[in-house]
């Protein structure tokens, strides 16, 4: 999987398990079926964008009021250029109807297991906002797996990690 795929992936997975049907880490409630339901009546030809949409931006606010917005990005913020190549990388999944590389998790436990796919294992014990680095590529492997452990820990033990990166003005 290419990094950007697997970046990908782990939004949607952090997203799907942050909602409140889930852990409840934030108050939306868009990537469950009953809320991409609903968002096909309003959006009928990408309610999964919208949902993951919607979902990132709840994430994001939580996010943010836990780490700042300024000098750090993150899973649910990220530099212009990035965001756009994410959403383009979900729009293009939407399409492409047949071979999806993101799919919108069928529960918590496939959830949990798209981030046993992405991180070698869970690193447990740490809460709150983490430093993980300084200035690294976002779309990076070893980014994406440290991001993922750190999140696979955290939903595994029922405690709450928000992971940033620095950079620098």
């Amino acid at each position: 999987m290419n990094p950007l795929d697997a970046f990908v992936q782990l939004r949607v997975a952090v997203a799907f398990l942050g909602e409140k049907h889930a852990t409840g880490w934030w108050e939306s409630e868009f990537l469950c079926e009953t809320g991409i339901r609903y968002l096909a009546f309003a959006f009928p030809r990408t309610p999964i964008l919208s949902a993951v949409q919607g979902a990132t931006e709840a994430a994001r606010r939580v996010h943010d009021e836990r780490i700042g917005k300024r000098g750090a990005i993150h899973l649910f913020r990220l530099p212009y250029v990035a965001e756009l190549m994410v959403f383009e990388r979900l729009r293009e999944n939407e399409k492409q109807a047949v071979a999806r590389v993101v799919a919108v998790p069928e529960g918590r436990d496939d959830a949990l297991a798209r981030l046993h796919d992405l991180a070698p294992a869970p690193e447990n014990g740490q809460e709150g906002a983490i430093f993980i680095g300084t200035e690294n590529p976002i779309f990076d492997m070893t980014v994406i797996r440290r991001m993922a452990a750190l999140y696979l820990g955290a939903f595994e033990s029922d405690k709450r990690v928000f992971p940033f990166l620095e950079i620098s003005p």
